[in-house]
């Protein structure tokens, strides 16, 4: 674009002006040119469309209200005088230079707080304030499994048996050491967690059969996970009942069966676990009339035989 109204579409962008660059820094070794001056020369510099002269400069007429494309600025012709509108290269410079700044300054902050050793990004308790249960990652009691772990009574009640209580126990160590993986503390979570599931503790049979599926504490066994998810389905668990589904559609730990599945995806969607619904939906279509209407009536059957627990809540860091 020119004084007298004329376009001119053609702007230069940074990957030219770098070649131009380039071969200019290679002709200034033999000629004893300054490298900076070569550089400033084509990138604040524009060539003219009218004379193809590189001796421009920035003109000082730069009006604020004209409209004109992002990262653009008018120059003039030291040879011919013309004024033209260009992609100003050292613009786009400054702004590409600006924005790897913040995203470094961004990345480090967000480095340094992730390194903490377990410390969330979320701010932490000060001195001996108790920590909010709110956003504790546990739920399926009125104190936070972590807080267990310090408490000297809850350890006390595990030693004398009490399920429950081993169960919080195993749970807050298993929270505190998951990501970390050391062997002894997975053991000792792992050993609470049993005594608590022998003990018919529905949570903490659950728990067990996900730690014998991912293999973390324990020998990976889908039978042994599959045998503690059907004991602790068999007392109303919500997510041991579609765990139990997913693995007989599978055919994992047991043999495939998907009338037993969609049984027990069936119960599981019925009591409120929302995922176990699509996959009830899903394995619809791959049953018969028939099938369907065996599963369902079975489905019926074991929804009044089986108890219905309260506040069946895990944790999320075991999720698939």
């Amino acid at each position: 674009m020119t004084d007298d109204g004329s376009g001119d579409d053609d702007f230069s962008f940074a990957p030219k002006a770098l070649l131009r660059v380039t071969v200019r820094l290679y002709l200034a070794a033999s000629s004893r040119l300054k490298a900076v001056d070569i550089i400033i020369m084509e990138i604040i510099m524009e060539k003219c469309p009218k004379c193809g002269s590189l001796k421009t400069r920035k003109s000082s007429y730069q009006p604020r209200s004209e409209h004109r494309r992002w990262f653009s600025s008018w120059f003039r012709c030291r040879d011919c005088g013309m004024r033209f509108l260009s992609t100003d290269q050292l613009l786009i410079q400054f702004w590409s230079m600006g924005s790897l700044a913040f995203l470094a300054i961004a990345g480090a902050l967000v480095w340094a707080l992730q390194s903490q050793p377990g410390a969330p990004l979320s701010a932490q308790p000060v001195g001996d304030s108790p920590p909010d249960q709110t956003t504790s990652a546990f739920a399926p009691v009125e104190t936070s499994p972590r807080a267990a772990d310090l408490d000297p009574a809850t350890r006390q009640a595990a030693e004398n048996r009490d399920p429950d209580a081993q169960y919080r126990l195993g749970l807050a160590i298993l929270e505190r050491h998951w990501d970390r993986g050391k062997p002894v503390a997975l053991d000792e979570a792992t050993h609470w967690i049993r005594q608590a599931a022998e003990q018919n503790h529905a949570r903490a049979q659950f728990l067990l059969g996900k730690l014998y599926q991912k293999g973390r504490g324990v020998i990976q066994d889908d039978q042994e996970a599959a045998i503690w998810f059907r004991r602790a389905a068999e007392q109303g668990d919500s997510l041991a009942m579609s765990h139990l589904g997913k693995l007989m559609k599978a055919g994992r730990g047991f043999e495939k069966n998907l009338v037993e599945a969609y049984t027990w995806l069936n119960l599981a969607s019925a009591r409120g676990d929302q995922s176990s619904e699509s996959d009830r939906d899903r394995l619809r279509h791959r049953l018969s009339p028939e099938q369907l209407a065996e599963a369902q009536n079975r489905s019926r059957a074991l929804d009044q035989s089986l108890p219905r627990l309260s506040g069946n809540t895990h944790d999320p860091f075991l999720d698939d």
